[in-house]
């Protein structure tokens, strides 16, 4: 069940990719996280250029590994972001479970290609929901 867990993720991550030339994205993290009152979300949310930034939101799924669920929500606004920009991006992101005497062990790798080279990418703001999803507004300056 959990490899078509695993399955579904890695391919709306795929699904949001590209491919072509390699060059990579940089991106800094420089995040001022917010108070967000309760019940409702930030407005980045739905308006991703709030405020007169050139922004973007990536998605992931509540995951225990937070690690994996912040590289997740990161590689989709990265491919969010190149498609606004005309910029083809491939993302694979790979991960390999094992559970053994009722433990889990999760481990990932990544990699990621790009035809053009983003500057001045920071991560904004983050926000996560009652469910667990977290959302990460990312930017260009």
């Amino acid at each position: 069940m959990m490899n078509i867990f695993y399955f579904l993720i890695i391919s709306s991550i795929l699904f949001f990719s590209g491919c072509v030339k390699q060059k990579q994205i940089t991106v800094t993290n420089s995040m001022q996280v917010k108070t967000i009152e309760k019940n409702s979300k930030p407005v980045w949310i739905s308006n991703p250029n709030y405020k007169g930034y050139n922004g973007v939101v990536g998605y992931a799924e509540k995951q225990r590994n937070k690690k994996l669920q912040k590289k997740i929500a990161l590689i989709t606004a990265k491919a969010r972001l190149s498609a606004q920009l005309n910029i083809h991006v491939e993302s694979i992101v790979t991960l390999y479970s094992s559970s053994k005497d009722n433990t889990q062990e999760v481990h990932s790798s990544s990699h990621q290609t790009s035809s053009n080279h983003i500057q001045n990418v920071i991560v904004k703001d983050e926000y996560i929901d009652k469910d667990g999803a977290l959302y990460l507004w990312l930017i260009t300056k």
